[in-house]
């Protein structure tokens, strides 16, 4: 029997953070299910890494346009009301991917689930930040990242081992977790509108915000490090699938080697949760995107289980790190906190976007290994755009000897 902590706060929406929490887990066990069941079905409807690469792009690039066209709706839609909605239709959608005959149309479903799901998880956050405010926010978003990531790699693991029974079980068992997820949404939450906590927030003014140049930065610096990593992660999840069946790994193998990716970024997150001084810390940021570029050479040198769990590590740690920046950055303020939450998973969708179609015309033009040499180039070249933006921004100042120098 689950208990949870319920406290009953008239200007706060969510009772019990720890339920919030879970409801958070299980929808990410049902992407999960779907996320890894996707490009074997696709596979099994005849894809090639062409096509592996369209369908990737255009799920990935309908949550993009989604979370941008939706940014403004972000955060004044009713929390409570949206977010049980859309789950709603979520559930209903993914049954509708499982049952797709053809290629046709599970790419029109898996666009219609990109557009939908771009007004789920930018919501959620903007609610989870609006009742946490200000302080804490790094536990309460860490416990956040926790739950859905934890999530993720369960759904995943799962639905590999599902998908190798029976092509549909995956997106039945999605439906029925979905509506466990709404269930405790509705149960403990309520349709108060916490907005109004964080916009009275006193600890930060707008003003603070606007002037801040060096929050400027670093927001900017781990949005572009975030489409970076995540332009692997594209990679990995839509082209990785067609290499790793080539040389005869199975659906179940390959799911619980990616099970690794979202185990590392997990012990990421209760890492960063647990401390803030990575906040504002420029070479931190850039050494995960190293970490991430030593993940593509390792996967375009050899995809032996050894090597792929080693390289998936490494990108787990990047892309825990680049994500967290993004996101903490983002929602550290009141003031345009939805829409930047939006941008912020905007990017992640650009990021699968971005990997999984040039994946694709890369792997189709050259070899199947070739998109994970490309990654590495992609990701430097966007580490060398921040630090000279973050030179730009912030140049050395040459001073005489025992002056001081104010930046």
């Amino acid at each position: 029997m689950w208990e949870f902590q319920v406290v009953r706060n008239p200007n706060q929406s969510i009772h019990s953070t720890q339920a919030f929490r879970l409801a958070t887990l299980l929808r990410s066990v049902a992407e999960g299910l779907i996320t890894i069941s996707v490009p074997f079905q696709a596979i099994h409807l005849g894809a090639g890494p062409q096509q592996l690469g369209i369908l990737g792009g255009l799920s990935s690039g309908s949550y993009t346009v989604g979370c941008l066209v939706f940014a403004r709706l972000i955060g004044r839609l009713p929390m409570r009301g949206s977010v049980l909605l859309v789950l709603a239709a979520l559930s209903v959608i993914g049954l509708a991917i499982g049952f797709a005959p053809n290629l046709v149309l599970l790419c029109v479903v898996l666009v219609v689930c990109g557009l939908v799901t771009s007004l789920f998880w930018p919501q959620v956050m903007t609610w989870l930040a609006e009742n946490a405010g200000t302080k804490g926010m790094t536990h309460e978003f860490g416990g956040f990242n926790l739950s859905w990531c934890a999530g993720m790699p369960v759904g995943m693991l799962i639905g590999g081992w599902l998908f190798e029974k029976n092509t549909y079980l995956p997106y039945f068992v999605s439906f029925v977790v979905t509506w466990v997820a709404i269930a405790i949404f509705w149960r403990f939450t309520s349709p108060r509108n916490s907005h109004l906590i964080s916009t009275t927030d006193a600890s930060v003014t707008p003003e603070q915000l606007e002037s801040s140049s060096r929050a400027r930065t670093f927001l900017l610096m781990s949005w572009i490090g975030n489409f970076a990593t995540y332009y692997l992660a594209g990679n990995i999840r839509y082209q990785l699938p067609k290499l790793v069946k080539s040389v005869g790994m199975g659906e179940g193998a390959f799911g619980s080697l990616v099970f690794l990716i979202n185990a590392a970024q997990l012990a990421t997150f209760l890492v960063l949760m647990r401390t803030e001084r990575w906040h504002f810390k420029r070479t931190f940021l850039w050494w995960a995107q190293v970490l991430v570029v030593l993940a593509s050479l390792i996967v375009y040198s050899s995809v032996k289980p050894g090597a792929l769990a080693v390289a998936f590590l490494c990108a787990g740690v990047g892309l825990g790190i680049t994500y967290f920046s993004s996101q903490y950055y983002g929602i550290r303020y009141p003031l345009g906190r939805g829409r930047r939450a939006a941008i912020h998973e905007s990017l992640i969708g650009g990021g699968y976007l971005a990997g999984a179609l040039c994946g694709g015309l890369i792997a189709h033009a050259y070899s199947l290994r070739a998109p994970y040499l490309a990654s590495a180039f992609v990701i430097l070249a966007l580490l060398a755009a921040q630090i000279l933006f973050d030179k730009y921004r912030h140049p050395v100042v040459t001073r005489p000897k025992g002056q001081p120098v104010a930046r």
